[in-house]
C-alpha cells in the first residue's frame, strides 16, 4: 500500500506539500519523490546516523525549511561527519533543545541535568518497575566479580517479575561482555550483554550498566538516553571521568543518602519490602530461583495458607497441615492431615471422672462417648481397673494400699475369709509378738505368725543318754545324730573312739607285727592284707648269675652281661636275659662297616 501510494504521487503529484515528515534513510531512498511533490519544509530525524555527503541529495530549490533532528547524546564513536554534526557546524543552522521528553521517565531525565541546558520534563507514561521502588541507582563495587554477581542477582530478579530480554539491557561501557554474559548464563538469565557500540541507538524499558576502569561521560549519557523506565549502574564509579562523576553526584544530591540501596519486593510478595546493599543481601535474602525467604502464605483449595518458602509454580492437592473440622460433641479438631480422610474415632486425651468411683482418668475422647450412636468401648472408662490406691482391711486386722478396683470387691469376698489370697494381696509385713506353748516370746512379722515354731535354743537329752542343743519348736523324735566319741573293741581286741551314732564293726587300723610266709616280718593295719615282702635278698638265678632283689621277685630277666662266646671269638655283650643269642657278632659287624 506504501508502495502504491509513493507511485500515485509520482505520476501526479500535488504540488505545494507544506511538510513532509521522515527519516534520512527514506527521505534518501525516495528522493525522486520528495522532489517530485516539491515541499516547502523538510523534517529529517535521525540524521545523526547518516553521513554529510548525502545533505545536497536531501535539498530541493522548493523548500524554505529543512529540519535535521537528532540525538544530541551519541557515544564517543558516531562519526564527526555526520548529517549531525554537518548542522551543527554550519553557520546556516540554528540548534534548539527540546524541553520535552515524551520517551524518557523523568528519573532517567534527572540523570541527563548535567549535559542538558535545563531539567528535561518528561511527558512519558512509563510504567513503575516492577519488584524494585527505585527508577534510577549508582552503586560503586570495585570488585568485578561482586558487580558481575550483583548485576546477575538483578536480572534474575527482574526475570521473575515478567521482564524478558526486550525489555532489560544489560549494558558494558568497557569491554569485558564476554565474562559478564557467562555469569548470566550460570544463573539461567535469559537476559543479553552488550557493548554501547553493539546496543546503540537501540531502547529498552530497563538499563543496567557495568561502569567499568575508564568509563567516558559521553558513553554513559548516551546510554542513559535509550533507557524508557530505570536505570542501575554498577561498577568503579570513581574510576570514572569527570563528566561521569557529575551523573553519580547528581543522583546522591537528589537522595541525599550515605550508600546507595534497592527496595525490592518478591513477585510472590509485593507487600514485603526488602532492602538490598550488597550481593550478599541478594543472596542471603532470595534464592537462586529469585523468590524470598518469606512463607508462601497463598492460601490453598482446602483454605490453609502454605506454609513453604516461597516458592514458584502450583500448589500440590496434598495439604500436610492440620484439619480443622470438628469430630466429636465436644468440638475436638481432626487429628489428620488436612488432606486426609477424617477420624472416625476422636482421639483427643480426655480426662474425666469415673463412673464407679470418684477418681478420674484419661482416656481418648471416643471412649467417653456413651450415646446410642456409639456402644461404649470394650477397654473404655465403663472396663477400666481405677489403679488409685486405696486402704482395705486384712483379714488380720491390719489394713494395706491396694488399688481402687481390687476394693470394690473386698466385701464380697470377706466373708469367705480368703480375702488375701483371691486379691492377691502381698504378705503383712506387720511386726506381731507371739507366744506359743512352750512360753517364748518373740517378735515376728504378721505373716509368719500361722507357721512359727519358736527358734529359742534348749538343751535336750537323747534315748543314748547324751544331751544336745536344738530349736524349741523342732520335732523332737527327728533329733541330729549323736557325735559323742565312745570307745569300742573291735573282733581282734583292740580298742578305738567312735560317734555315738556310728558304733557298727569296720576294719581296725591299728599298727601290727606280721610274719609273711617267706619268714620276714612287717609293720601293718590290723584289718589290712598281708602286703607283697620287699626286703632285699641274694638271689642265684637260672643263668647262673647271683643278683641282689626283693624277696617276692622271682619272674625278672637277669641283667648281667651275657659273655656268651662266639664262634668268631667275641664275646656276646647283651644282657644275660634276652635269648636266643643272635650269631651277628656287633664287633665284627661294625668292623665290616668300617672296611
Amino acid at each position: 500500500r506504501y508502495n502504491k501510494i509513493l507511485s500515485e504521487h509520482v505520476t501526479s503529484p500535488a504540488p505545494g506539500a507544506t511538510v513532509i515528515v521522515s527519516t534520512v534513510a527514506t527521505a534518501i531512498t525516495h528522493a525522486a519523490v520528495i522532489g517530485a511533490l516539491q515541499p516547502k519544509a523538510l523534517v529529517l530525524f535521525r540524521a545523526h546516523q547518516f553521513p554529510a555527503f548525502l545533505a545536497a541529495t536531501l535539498y530541493s530549490q522548493s523548500m524554505t525549511k529543512l529540519i535535521f533532528i537528532g540525538d544530541n547524546f551519541c557515544p564517543r564513536n558516531t562519526p564527526a561527519s555526520s548529517l549531525w554534526s554537518f548542522a551543527l557546524s554550519s553557520q546556516g543552522f540554528e540548534l534548539h533543545e527540546l524541553s520535552l521528553q515524551s520517551l524518557l521517565s523523568q528519573p532517567v531525565c534527572n540523570l541527563l541535568a548535567p549535559f542538558t541546558k535545563d531539567v528535561l520534563q518528561s511527558c512519558s507514561s512509563a510504567e513503575a518497575v516492577k519488584g524494585i521502588a527505585e527508577q534510577a541507582q549508582f552503586f560503586d563495587i570495585r570488585d568485578e566479580d561482586e558487580a558481575f554477581s550483583m548485576i546477575s542477582r538483578l536480572c534474575l530478579h527482574l526475570q521473575t517479575h515478567g521482564y524478558g530480554p526486550g525489555d532489560v539491557a544489560v549494558v558494558s561501557l568497557v569491554p569485558i561482555a564476554p565474562a559478564l554474559a557467562q555469569k548470566l548464563r550460570q544463573l539461567r538469565c535469559a537476559h543479553v550483554v552488550w557493548t554501547l557500540k553493539d546496543f546503540y541507538p537501540g531502547w529498552c524499558k530497563i538499563l543496567i550498566l557495568f561502569i567499568g576502569t575508564g568509563s567516558f561521560g559521553a558513553d554513559l549519557v548516551a546510554a542513559l538516553s535509550r533507557a524508557r523506565c530505570a536505570v542501575y549502574g554498577f561498577g568503579s564509579l570513581a574510576s570514572a571521568d569527570e563528566s561521569c562523576q557529575n551523573v553519580f553526584n547528581t543522583l546522591l544530591e537528589s537522595r541525599q543518602l550515605s550508600r546507595p540501596f534497592l527496595s525490592v519486593s518478591c513477585a510472590r510478595h509485593p507487600g514485603t519490602v526488602i532492602r538490598i546493599e550488597n550481593v550478599r543481601d541478594f543472596e542471603s535474602k532470595f534464592r537462586e530461583t529469585g523468590a524470598c525467604n518469606e512463607p508462601c502464605g497463598v492460601k490453598k483449595r482446602c483454605g490453609h495458607a502454605c506454609i513453604d518458602r516461597c516458592h514458584e509454580g502450583e500448589h500440590p492437592v496434598f495439604c500436610s497441615q492440620p484439619c480443622s473440622k470438628t469430630v466429636c460433641s465436644r468440638k475436638h479438631p481432626c487429628m489428620n492431615r488436612c488432606s486426609e480422610r477424617c477420624t472416625q474415632h476422636c482421639r483427643v486425651d480426655v480426662t474425666a471422672t469415673l463412673p464407679y468411683c470418684a477418681h478420674t482418668a484419661t482416656f481418648p475422647c471416643y471412649k467417653w462417648d456413651t450415646s446410642s450412636a456409639q456402644s461404649p468401648s470394650r477397654d473404655g472408662p465403663h472396663q477400666y481397673k481405677c489403679t488409685v490406691p486405696v486402704i482395705v482391711k486384712r483379714d488380720c486386722g491390719h489394713t494395706t494400699q491396694v488399688s481402687c478396683f481390687e476394693s470394690r470387691s473386698v466385701e464380697a469376698v470377706r466373708t469367705s475369709g480368703q480375702l488375701e489370697q483371691l486379691l492377691n494381696l502381698p504378705p503383712c509385713r506387720e511386726n506381731v509378738q507371739v507366744t506359743p506353748p512352750c512360753g517364748h516370746s518373740k517378735t515376728i512379722l504378721c505373716c509368719n505368725k500361722a507357721s512359727y515354731k519358736c527358734n529359742v535354743t534348749v538343751k535336750v537329752e537323747r534315748s543314748c543318754g547324751h544331751s544336745c542343743y536344738v530349736s524349741c519348736g523342732a520335732d523332737r523324735l527327728l533329733l541330729p545324730l549323736c557325735t559323742e566319741p565312745v570307745p569300742v573293741f573291735l573282733g581282734c581286741g583292740h580298742m578305738t573312739y567312735k560317734e555315738c551314732s556310728r558304733t557298727t564293726a569296720s576294719k581296725c587300723t591299728a599298727v601290727a607285727k606280721r610274719t609273711l610266709a617267706c619268714g620276714h616280718t612287717v609293720d601293718v593295719a590290723c584289718g589290712s592284707a598281708s602286703p607283697l615282702c620287699t626286703v632285699p635278698v641274694s638271689k642265684t638265678l637260672s643263668c647262673g648269675h647271683v643278683q641282689i632283689r626283693v624277696c617276692h621277685d622271682n619272674s625278672s630277666p637277669c641283667a648281667r652281661p651275657c659273655n656268651y662266646r662266639m664262634r668268631c671269638s667275641h664275646f656276646c655283650n647283651l644282657r644275660c636275659g634276652v635269648h636266643p643269642h643272635e650269631e651277628k657278632c656287633r664287633s665284627c659287624k661294625d668292623k665290616c662297616c668300617i672296611s
